[in-house]
Parts: structure tokens; sequence; C-alpha cells
């Protein structure tokens, strides 16, 4: 009675089987999982790809945004000194102002990076 519900369960299929039949079913078997892991694994990656490609879109068009914004404020501000003042000198132009910062951006990322040591701190 054993044999009999041995070959009807579900791995008399194998019990009547050669070693080689079973070490190549088994083979496929994983083969066939990592295929469907990997299909799997392609569309994650294809849908966080195309995450990160609406965020990129998104940071590039808040980027505009806040470039505009800045624009605006410092044309604001301007605005404000000449009205207070009067002063013909205080009538500068975003442009003029936009290159001032920039090279007051550059000169605070100088600052920032690291330097070597000089010689004669060597030397010490």
């Amino acid at each position: 009675m054993s044999t009999s519900s041995t070959s009807t369960s579900l791995f008399g299929f194998f019990t009547n089987r050669r070693i080689n039949t079973k070490i190549m079913i088994g083979f496929a078997i994983v083969l066939a999982l990592l295929a469907v892991l990997s299909v799997l694994s392609y569309r994650g990656f294809i849908k966080v790809s195309d995450g990160f490609g609406a965020f990129n879109q998104r940071v590039k068009a808040v980027s505009i945004v806040r470039d505009v914004d800045r624009g605006f404020v410092a044309f604001r501000r301007f605005v404000r000194e000449f009205a207070l003042s009067g002063d013909e000198t205080d009538r500068r132009s975003p442009q003029a102002a936009g290159s001032s910062r920039k090279e007051r951006q550059a000169g605070v990322r100088r600052d920032q990076e690291p330097r070597a040591p000089r010689q004669d701190d060597r030397d010490q």
C-alpha cells in the first residue's frame, strides 16, 4: 500500500525516473524560475527608470521657476532701492547684479575648497 500511495502522490513522477532525468528536470525548473524573476526585475527597473525621468523633468522645471523668481525678487529690490533713494547710481541692471552675484558665489566656492598645505606649513 505504501508503494501505491507513493506513485500516486505529487512526487510519484520523480520516483520512476533515472537520476539524470531528475537532475535535468530540476535544472529546467530553476531556469524557468530564473527567467520569470528576470522578467519581473526588468519590468521593475523600467518603472523606476520612468519614475526617475519624470522626477528629473520636474526638477528641471522647478529650477527654471526658481531662477525666474530670483530674477523678479532682485528686480523688485532694485526698484525699491531706486524709489527710496532716487539716486541714479542705485539703478543697476539686473544683469550686472547677476554677474556680481556669480562672482560672489565663485569666491565662496573658492574659499570652501580644501587647500593643499603650503610649503612653510609642511616644514613645521
